[in-house]
């Protein structure tokens, strides 16, 4: 992990692309509106990152598609939304969230 870490850093100084490729102008603003939009993640923390649920790395066509957005919080990207690994995505994180969000609202208290 610290391997990647250190080849991360060294693109970024070297001025290469980040995530898949150049982001569009649109990305930011568009990512902010998606939050406001869907500020909680399905788990019930408040969502801190618009996920793409194809990657930009792997389909950049699907950037600014609604229908390819995510919203999580910190922990829920990792885990559920790239099954653990960030090299990795769930391409069925819509359905995956809905049967935690009905095992998280019928936990017993």
């Amino acid at each position: 992990m610290f391997y990647r870490l250190l080849e991360y850093i060294k693109d970024w100084w070297l001025g290469k692309p980040l995530g898949g490729g150049l982001r569009s102008s649109q990305w930011g603003k568009l990512s902010r509106q998606f939050l406001k939009e869907n500020p909680y993640c399905f788990c019930g923390e408040k969502a801190k990152t618009t996920h793409h649920i194809i990657p930009f790395s792997v389909d950049s066509s699907k950037e600014l598609l609604k229908e390819n957005l995510f919203a999580v919080c910190n922990h829920c990207h990792l885990r559920f939304a790239h099954l653990g690994s960030f090299r990795s995505y769930n391409k069925n994180i819509r359905e995956d969230a809905e049967v935690w969000r009905q095992k998280i609202s019928q936990r017993p208290k």
